[in-house]
C-alpha cells in the first residue's frame, strides 16, 4: 500500500488509530464486514476524514464484504481528496 500524508494537515485523534488497528485485524481474520464498519467508525472520529491508506483498506474490506458502492465511495475519496493516481494498483488489486 502507498502511504499518504495527513489530510488537511491535521492529526487524527488517538481513537482513530485504535479503530484502524482493530479494523485491520478484523480484515486479516477475514471478518470483512466488521472490518469495513470499524474503518467507518474510525473516519467518524475524525469528522469523516481518513488517511489514504486507511481509506484504501476500507475500500478493500467493503468490496470483500460485498458492498461495492461503499468500496467505490472510499476509492473516490482518495482519488478526489488525496489525488491518488496509481491506476495500476487499483485495477490489479484482487480485493
Amino acid at each position: 500500500m502507498l502511504a499518504f500524508g495527513n489530510v488537511f494537515g491535521q492529526e487524527p485523534p488517538q481513537e482513530y488509530y485504535l479503530l484502524v488497528q482493530k479494523a485491520f485485524l478484523l480484515y486479516e481474520s477475514k471478518d470483512y464486514k466488521n472490518s469495513a464498519l470499524t474503518y467507518s467508525s474510525a473516519f467518524k472520529t475524525w469528522g469523516w476524514k481518513g488517511l489514504g491508506d486507511d481509506r484504501y483498506n476500507a475500500a478493500c474490506s467493503w468490496s470483500l464484504a460485498g458492498n461495492v458502492d461503499s468500496s467505490f465511495f472510499n476509492l473516490t475519496r482518495i482519488v478526489t481528496k488525496l489525488n491518488y493516481s496509481n491506476y495500476n494498483h487499483i485495477t490489479t488489486d484482487s480485493d
